[in-house]
């Protein structure tokens, strides 16, 4: 009897994630400019505070190690880039559209990303070092031309861990 509650188990949990939007899919649409419908919009809202709970986690793993924080989130980001996406629309989206259900998790998912930027940005310098071009344009050093290599300034007052 065991056995076949737990496979009826698992077939539901089957059909639900087969019939919910994916990642990709999601962030396709966004990049897309298109409207997220209601389903989507809670399917992003869960992936969200799924993804930052992961990286809450595995920043209080790294215990304080600024460095070790860092390249977690690149390799994160890096390997999770839909998720990126995501997580922009959400955070940006107004908070009164959404339903009561989904509301509970957008307030959950803003409290937990503020934990995250406070165990960062304790973890880490004040001020973050500032990419300047070699002109003194910062705009250039950010915008991604691989010729451009970036001096990183820190003030007398900051320096990395």
């Amino acid at each position: 009897m065991k056995k076949i509650a737990r496979f009826a188990f698992a077939l539901v949990a089957l059909a639900v994630t087969a019939c919910a939007p994916s990642a990709e899919k999601i962030a396709e649409k966004i990049n897309a400019g298109e409207e997220l419908s209601p389903k989507e919009m809670t399917q992003a809202l869960d992936m969200s505070a799924d993804a930052v709970s992961v990286v809450n986690d595995s920043l209080a793993a790294c215990k304080g190690d600024f460095a070790k924080m860092i390249e977690f989130l690149k390799n994160y980001d890096a390997q999770n880039p839909d998720i990126n996406v995501i997580l922009q629309r959400v955070l940006t989206s107004d908070p009164s559209t959404l339903s009561e259900a989904d509301r509970k998790v957008y307030d959950r998912l803003m409290k937990n990303v503020e934990t995250m930027t406070q165990t960062v940005t304790s973890a880490g310098p004040a001020a973050l070092a500032v990419p300047i071009h070699e002109s003194g344009d910062e705009e250039g050093a950010l915008s991604g031309n691989a010729a451009d290599k970036p001096k990183v300034i820190e003030t007398d007052s900051v320096s990395a861990n």
